[in-house]
């Protein structure tokens, strides 16, 4: 899959330069470097972002048996929602992103087991502003980008997923690089404190998740639950979730599937329907059915509340609503003094 994009198209976060020097850039890493460029560039990624540069510390409720802080976790808001940032806050969120992108380091290395991708602070302490991180990209994901004879479905989910992994690990990137290695923050509303799993259903509306490779004969996409019980063993729920009884055993089939994936790497879609419908067009139709409906159950329950905004008429966003006596007018970094 070739793209028409040149380097200069590609957001600095994802340059070659970030990239180890034994990393085939063009084969392996260009296209999901494209895809993931215009991803960070939607309204929901961006509105994501000054959230977390500029959200305003509240006070959290910590979960049960929380022994890990002895303040207990934090928990930020966001007074605008997607599409209510103007120009100014859109500048400020590329001058930390560019600030971060200095920060960063992408790696192939064998993680083993099914960990496709994670993220190493260089600074292992809480509080450093600005820590460096080096992010893992597994083996088994970068050679199957790069293996042969594969089919053209095959290589669109792995290049898929090879985005979204770059994705998540960048978010807990940013955390590193505002407050080292510390325990991640409650974002509004949410009921866990993983940053990867908040940034990908902040775009899509959950997060995706599918196998690792083509040769695995259960390699399908399917939505799961962005606060599952499919997490990794090496995760405390005890430590990171706020409801956990509210959390689904098993993965939501995903009917959108492949062809919504497939869609994200063609540019007609990014020059038709996107610009049209703009965040909109980036949220799965069982999402947005969700939203429109309202039904009470696990799906729409995982759903970012900024998400489920898009779907709503008239009125001020929920984060006008909720969150404006925590607005920032003066775009101070979170937990700045």
């Amino acid at each position: 899959m070739t793209s028409p994009w040149s380097p200069n198209n590609v957001h600095p976060l994802f340059d070659q330069t970030r990239f180890a020097p034994n990393i085939d850039y063009d084969r392996a890493i260009r296209d999901s470097a494209v895809l993931a460029t215009r991803l960070m560039n939607s309204p929901q990624a961006q509105q994501h972002d000054f959230c977390f540069f500029f959200g305003k510390n509240v006070p959290a409720n910590a979960p049960v048996n929380y022994t890990s802080r002895a303040d207990g976790p934090r928990q930020y808001a966001c007074d605008k929602g997607i599409g209510e940032l103007d120009e100014t806050d859109i500048q400020h969120v590329e001058q930390q992103r560019i600030k971060l992108g200095r920060r960063i380091r992408f790696e192939v290395n064998d993680l083993g087991g099914t960990t496709v991708a994670c993220c190493e602070p260089q600074t292992p302490r809480e509080g450093v502003r600005g820590c460096n991180s080096i992010i893992h990209i597994d083996r088994k994901l970068y050679d199957a980008v790069l293996a042969q004879g594969q089919s053209a479905d095959d290589m669109i989910r792995i290049k898929f997923k090879l985005t979204c992994a770059m994705l998540h690990e960048l978010a807990h990137a940013a955390h590193h690089h505002l407050f080292g290695q510390s325990i991640e923050d409650f974002r509004e509303d949410s009921n866990i404190a993983e940053a990867g799993f908040e940034f990908e259903s902040r775009i899509f509306g959950q997060k995706p998740h599918f196998a690792l490779t083509a040769t695995n004969p259960n390699h399908r996409v399917t939505w799961i639950m962005w606060q599952s019980r499919a997490l990794p063993a090496f995760y405390d729920l005890d430590e990171i979730a706020r409801n956990t009884w509210q959390v689904p055993k098993s993965a939501q089939p995903w009917t959108d599937g492949l062809g919504f994936v497939t869609k994200l790497f063609d540019d007609g879609f990014w020059e038709g329907e996107y610009v049209e419908h703009g965040a909109r067009a980036l949220i799965p139709g069982e999402v947005a059915s969700s939203c429109l409906a309202r039904v009470n159950n696990n799906l729409f329950r995982s759903i970012p509340l900024s998400i489920e905004d898009l779907f709503r008429e008239g009125g001020p966003s929920y984060a006008q609503k909720k969150y404006a006596r925590f607005a920032n007018p003066e775009r101070k970094l979170r937990g700045s003094a």
